[in-house]
């Protein structure tokens, strides 16, 4: 799964530990000390790029993503890459001190202005596989609660077992489709947040209990397909596969 993205706490971080470095550095190395911390804030721009370019090639592949959707936020992140890589590479060229820090505070605020589109984005990801699998599960109902009403109708002895077990898989779908609800909530709020991250974990969070859902899911309908099988005359079983279900 992808982790979350640098925090601005972390950009943060990484500019004091090059300030206090810079203070501790002879004066009399100006050249050489400006190397050094030109190196440090262009190995910064290039994390951030890194996991730019991660994210923007996972969203690629997405499932559960609408096209249009996908094609919005993969410009969005080319534009953020082209900046970021742009400005790394310009911080090795600075001449003076000044120029360097400004160059150092141009990338670090553009990273606090969209770290939190960046979260947002990174939900969407993590968000768009749940997503999908649920909404196969949900197919699979119809059809499911169709052969369990004909074996109803036919007076199967064994009805009741099929029905346990019909709506013990329904309830572990709608769990994992409220989860799946809270964590898009969550990560919707992500862009006008005080507190993004805290947002982006419970997202996670509420995720990380619908893949639960969605593995109990799977679990029983594994379990329902087996007794329906031996419900159904031989011929339609042929046209009842575990093929037809494989999630």
């Amino acid at each position: 799964m992808l982790a979350g993205p640098p925090t601005a706490a972390q950009a943060q971080s990484d500019n004091a530990q090059t300030t206090a470095t810079e203070s501790n550095t002879n004066e009399t190395l100006p050249r050489a000390n400006r190397f050094d911390r030109a190196l440090q804030f262009s190995n910064v721009g290039q994390r951030m790029t890194l996991y730019l370019e991660q994210l923007r090639n996972r969203l690629r592949n997405a499932a559960g993503i609408a096209e249009r959707e996908k094609e919005n936020f993969i410009t969005s992140l080319n534009e953020d890459i082209s900046y970021l890589q742009s400005e790394a590479i310009s911080i090795g060229k600075a001449r003076t001190d000044e120029d360097l820090d400004a160059r150092r505070e141009r990338l670090r605020e553009y990273w606090l202005t969209h770290e939190r589109r960046v979260k947002f984005l990174a939900g969407a990801l993590l968000s768009s596989h749940v997503r999908f699998t649920i909404e196969r599960m949900e197919g699979l109902q119809p059809k499911a609660a169709e052969l369990i009403k004909r074996l109803t109708d036919e007076g199967d002895e064994n009805v009741d077992v099929l029905k346990d077990a019909y709506d013990t898989f329904t309830s572990y779908v709608t769990a994992a489709r409220t989860e799946y609800d809270e964590a898009r909530t969550s990560f919707q709020q992500i862009e006008t947040s005080d507190d993004p991250q805290a947002l982006f974990v419970a997202g996670h969070d509420h995720l990380k209990a619908a893949h639960e859902s969605l593995r109990m899911a799977r679990k029983t309908f594994k379990e329902l397909l087996v007794s329906l099988r031996k419900a159904l005359p031989p011929t339609e079983n042929a046209t009842t596969t575990q093929s037809d279900y494989n999630q």
